[in-house]
């Protein structure tokens, strides 16, 4: 899946950074979302999810990730990789604000 991923998200397909400079969390989430829709659908029937993505709108990506074919328990465990890569996010904004 790491090579499909790759292709799929990366700086010359509009992304702001590569796949390998994600943070891990959303490494993880997008493994399993790979895993269990494969790299057609995940490219062609995630719109919303993949322009979150696109624009690094982690808090965004959590809502647009649920699956209907996947346990609640897998989808709440993607949802929060992304929400924990918000929360991060979100504190690395806030140092960048205060050193300003």
């Amino acid at each position: 899946f790491y090579r499909e991923l790759v292709q799929l998200y990366n700086r010359e397909k509009g992304f702001q950074r590569n796949f390998d400079e994600f943070p891990d969390e959303v490494q993880m989430a997008l493994f399993d979302m790979m895993f269990n829709l494969g790299m057609t659908n995940l490219r062609t029937s995630w719109p919303k999810f993949n322009g979150a993505i696109k624009i690094e709108d982690w808090r965004t990506a959590a809502a647009e990730s649920r699956r209907r074919q996947v346990s609640t328990a897998r989808n709440n465990y993607v949802r929060d990789l992304f929400l924990i890569a918000h929360q991060k996010q979100q504190g690395q904004d806030a140092k960048k604000s205060k050193a300003s």
